[in-house]
């Protein structure tokens, strides 16, 4: 690594990490060290995924999963080595996001950015790079891709074809769409060296990883995490997409300030920036002649390099957000995309346009869109505290009385928590669903089969209020018999308590 690269590399590595510590009590778009998010949310599923594999299940027949097996063999080498706790959690992300700092300053330099340009994708790391996603899943996928756009922008597309074959078994969904693209160019530039050695690596590399996590958990494991079908049928059962309920639910029908102050303009914006970008980008390329003169070879090939740059983070996106666009913050998972959209967009108008203004223009739209970030992490550190058995985490404290008054109510008996999420610091009565995300069409038939005998043995079951409407196992038709014999016996603002009843409920009201 040159000291330029190192250098630059340092300062993305240290805004990342400035925004990792201010934003740490927060719950904003995923959450950092929110209590509330391990305990009833998605980052909680790392850490029951582990506990799943460390009890000896095996990921798509004894637990319904949705990402790569290389995403469960990261944490589960991470939590041996470190101990399973969200600390952990936050160690591996951050690891994976100093890695795409390594990329991005890669990229910058490759791409030769100019300083406005430069100083706009600095700006704008906050957004691209969040603190802390729902799973390892995400920050893991985010560093292998920005490494292929590094190697691809540095000309070494075999290299980044070989990286996208490597994260297909982190998440196989972006990376067949980032290769099939890969796949093309490499095609379209007709070098036959290149295109064996691309192919050959690719091919290569898939047949040992697959052949690695076959020894781990069996090839059939292997084979469905490589195919997005269980997470295609989720999204289309629960209403996923930018132009469906979860998307509109983002950008449609919101204050006027909401478009100003928080990430939703900048998201709009730059999903018309990308469709832009990508026609524009295209047709540039397709249009553009060697020149004759030899010294000016060199900056054709950089020019080029960037507009194919520039097409390849516009089409990623917008595959995104036309294909696989999930929940209402699911922005997220490729913000890195889209802010390097809006980067070298702004570099080509600059350059060709000569639109100078640009750039100082959208830093100051990203500042402003940090501003709901700025509160929440205000309020987090100040109406949040951390109680001692609450795993270093922060919590609001009317919520964690009602989580002591909650566990209180079960008087000790043995108690189900029907969460999605990894509370820490369970009392010994206690135990979590032996599932991984009981969302509606995930779980396994054995899932629901060890979850319907944990409910035919407790005493007690507590469950989270957001939960009420929410297709998880506790709404299982195939749990009825055993839901039925329970009755609520305590309520506050956030959980219900429910009792098993010496009688049915129908047995009940039959005698009445």
């Amino acid at each position: 690594m040159s000291r330029r690269s190192w250098r630059l590399t340092s300062l993305i590595a240290a805004i990342l990490l400035a925004s990792f510590l201010f934003q740490l009590p927060t719950s904003l778009t995923g959450g950092v060290a929110d209590w509330q998010e391990f305990a009833f949310y998605d980052p909680g599923t790392v850490l029951k995924g582990d506990m799943l594999l460390a009890k000896g299940y095996i990921p798509t027949v004894d637990f319904g999963y949705t990402h790569g097996l290389l995403s469960l063999l990261y944490g589960r080498l991470g939590f041996a080595l470190l101990g399973r706790s969200a600390w952990t959690f936050f160690a591996l992300t951050l690891l994976c996001e100093f890695a795409s700092a390594w990329a991005f300053a890669r990229i910058a330099l490759a791409l030769r950015l100019s300083q406005p340009a430069l100083i706009l994708l600095l700006v704008g790391l906050p957004m691209a790079v969040l603190p802390a996603y729902l799973t390892l899943t995400h920050p893991l996928e985010a560093a292998i891709i920005a490494l292929a756009l590094a190697h691809h922008a540095e000309g070494k597309r075999a290299r980044a074809l070989w990286l996208l074959t490597l994260c297909l078994f982190v998440k196989p969904s972006m990376a067949y769409v980032y290769g099939a693209l890969l796949v093309v160019i490499i095609l379209a530039a007709r070098n036959r060296r290149t295109a064996a050695r691309a192919f050959g690596g690719a091919a290569l590399i898939a047949l040992l990883l697959a052949a690695a996590l076959a020894l781990w958990t069996g090839p059939l494991p292997v084979f469905r995490t490589l195919l997005p079908l269980t997470g295609a049928k989720t999204y289309a059962a629960t209403g996923f997409g930018f132009f469906n309920t979860s998307g509109l639910a983002l950008w449609w029908r919101q204050p006027w300030w909401v478009y100003i102050g928080t990430p939703v303009g900048m998201v709009l914006l730059g999903a018309l920036v990308c469709a832009g970008s990508a026609f524009y980008a295209i047709w540039k390329l397709a249009s553009a002649r060697p020149r004759a003169t030899p010294e000016k070879a060199p900056l054709d090939t950089h020019i080029l390099r960037r507009r194919e740059i520039l097409a390849t983070v516009a089409l990623l996106e917008l595959a995104f957000l036309l294909g696989f666009y999930g929940w209402t913050g699911s922005w997220t998972y490729y913000s890195y995309l889209l802010v390097w959209a809006l980067v070298l967009a702004t570099e080509e108008l600059v350059r060709v346009r000569r639109w100078r203004w640009l750039p100082a223009t959208l830093a100051v739209l990203l500042v402003l869109s940090y501003c709901e970030l700025v509160a929440v992490a205000i309020n987090g550190w100040t109406a949040k505290e951390r109680p001692p058995a609450a795993g270093g985490l922060w919590v609001y404290p009317q919520l964690w009385q009602d989580w002591q008054n909650a566990l209180a109510a079960a008087h000790g008996q043995p108690t189900l928590i029907m969460t999605n999420g990894w509370p820490p610091d369970l009392p010994p009565n206690a135990q979590l669903p032996d599932t991984w995300f009981p969302e509606l069409g995930i779980p396994t038939a054995r899932e629901i089969e060890r979850v319907r005998r944990q409910v035919a043995h407790a005493q007690y079951a507590i469950r989270w209020h957001a939960y009420q409407d929410f297709e998880d196992v506790w709404n299982e038709a195939r749990l009825a018999r055993e839901r039925a014999a329970f009755v609520p016996v305590y309520q506050n603002s956030h959980f219900t308590v429910l009792e098993r009843a010496t009688e049915s409920p129908q047995s009940t009201r039959a005698a009445k």
